[in-house]
């Protein structure tokens, strides 16, 4: 059983593997006699990480711990941990509005210095590794000092902490010393501190990574478990046309046919399809062409694509026509629900504004209108999003090779990967009681029309060799398991 100031505090209730990770830590932390406490939660992506860590400073505050340093690799992951864990009318909010513990009502707080914490509540200070590594090191008047930290019982919570380790950061190694050090120094200072890291991705076949956290990890629950569990979406790759404006239309015909499954069912849902271009110039002219598409699409053009449909799209066909959709319908439908108003552009690079931020951590909100996100090399941590169903390619390049014939994916095809593996999340729903509403549902009921809510589909043109390609890199993940079918 676990405590009721943990359970009673949170807006939803754990899922089965976060019980048994909250179960593992207060095994742990009731019978822990060593200091300092350093673990490492490896969890899968889309499981569920941030609802631990609210959970553990639950824990940690009814056990006497108020101050909670969080840090991230990533400037931009910073404001959707604020929706999870400050901004109270966020629907990323994890705590329930009124938390109670030990009978009194406890705040959650954000605060700039620990010199402003509350005694009373769970004071978060939030920042990134960069930051906190130079703060520490480089003393400035009005930043982080050790001197300050060594007076505080703190709880680090550290996500993304697989770019921790002092080999992914020469720069930080070369100039004050490596972020091993920088935890290290923090931990003498007040052996009371702890260091919770959460990751879906830590490199275990780095030999020294290995070492480093064998005696660390407290939990494991891995992607490929994950999928075979049932908490992701299934995961098809979609390569019917190599022309990219019909490649562009058979993905959003897709999306609105999702959009039209979950309406008959009653089920709310606005489903959101990425096209992922090469370069930010290519992004710019790819929004545009697709605004020029949409305006000149016509009901011909639908009756085209649909006289040489097959498979999935075949199916969303059919489906319209059952339910007396006609193709001048749709057409208005998917110039209504894709209009340039609800075209979101995400340049690599950038720093993403605190609005757009938002807008696009929230995209499963009844407010948020955007249908589609025409993206570079963005959104592949940090990005908790539910309601991503296609991801279209729109370049044709690869960057994988075959050395001593063993293939070795590269960049782009590993950004692929992740970029799918976050779009994997599942999209909850319920049909009825005897339904887990975070579990795929349909995997024996192939003809179900629901099983499209299920399903995540990569959308590229037909390249042999690549298909091969990501289908390797993708099974290597956990996501798939291409190989055995």
């Amino acid at each position: 059983m676990l405590p009721n100031e943990i359970i009673s505090n949170l807006r939803h209730a754990p899922r089965t593997y976060q019980i048994a990770t909250l179960t593992r830590w207060l095994e742990y932390i009731d019978n822990v006699h060593n200091e300092p406490i350093q673990l490492l939660f490896n969890m899968a992506t889309g499981s569920g990480k941030t609802y631990i860590m609210a959970a553990l400073m639950l824990d940690l505050y009814r056990r006497g711990w108020r101050n909670f340093l969080f840090f991230v690799n990533s400037a931009n992951i910073l404001e959707k941990t604020r929706d999870n864990f400050i901004h109270i009318n966020s629907p990323k909010y994890l705590f329930t509005p009124s938390i109670k513990i030990d009978g009194k009502f406890v705040r959650v707080r954000e605060i700039r210095s620990f010199y402003e914490s509350d005694s009373n509540a769970i004071n978060i200070l939030f920042t990134t590794t960069q930051r906190l590594h130079k703060d520490l090191n480089c003393p400035h008047e009005n930043r982080i000092s050790h001197a300050e930290l060594a007076q505080y019982n703190l709880v680090l919570i550290g996500d993304e902490a697989h770019h921790n380790n002092a080999k992914n950061n020469l720069y930080r190694q070369a100039a004050f010393g490596n972020w091993e050090y920088t935890v290290e120094k923090i931990q003498r200072q007040n052996p009371k501190t702890i260091l919770l890291e959460f990751t879906a991705t830590m490199d275990f076949e780095d030999e020294a990574i290995r070492d480093k956290y064998r005696e660390r990890t407290l939990f494991q629950y891995v992607l490929r478990k994950f999928r075979q569990d049932g908490f992701s979406k299934e995961v098809l790759l979609y390569t019917a046309s190599d022309n990219l404006p019909e490649r562009e239309l058979q993905a959003i015909i897709l999306s609105q046919y999702r959009k039209c499954v979950a309406q008959k069912n009653d089920i709310s849902l606005k489903p959101v399809v990425m096209f992922k271009s090469r370069t930010v110039y290519e992004n710019k002219a790819n929004l545009a062409d697709f605004e020029l598409l949409l305006l000149h699409l016509t009901p011909e053009k639908l009756g085209e694509i649909s006289a040489k449909s097959t498979g999935i799209l075949r199916k969303a066909f059919t489906f319209f026509a059952n339910n007396n959709i006609s193709f001048e319908q749709l057409c208005q439908e998917l110039q209504q629900d894709f209009c340039p108003e609800n075209l979101l552009r995400m340049d690599g690079g950038q720093q993403i504004p605190r609005q757009i931020q938002r807008a696009v951590n929230t995209l499963e909100a009844p407010d948020n209108n955007y249908r589609a996100i025409f993206a570079v090399n963005m959104l592949k941590e940090g990005w908790d999003v539910l309601n991503l169903f296609d991801i279209v390619r729109l370049y044709e390049t690869r960057d994988g090779k075959t050395k001593n014939g063993v293939y070795i994916p590269g960049k782009t095809t590993i950004s692929e990967a992740q970029l799918i593996g976050r779009g994997a999340r599942y999209f909850p729903f319920i049909i009825n009681d005897s339904h887990d509403k975070y579990r795929r549902k349909f995997d024996n009921d192939l003809e179900n029309d629901l099983r499209i809510l299920e399903q995540l589909y990569y959308h590229s043109a037909h390249d042999v060799k690549y298909i091969q390609e990501i289908q390797q890199t993708l099974d290597e993940t956990g996501i798939t398991n291409f190989a055995s079918e």
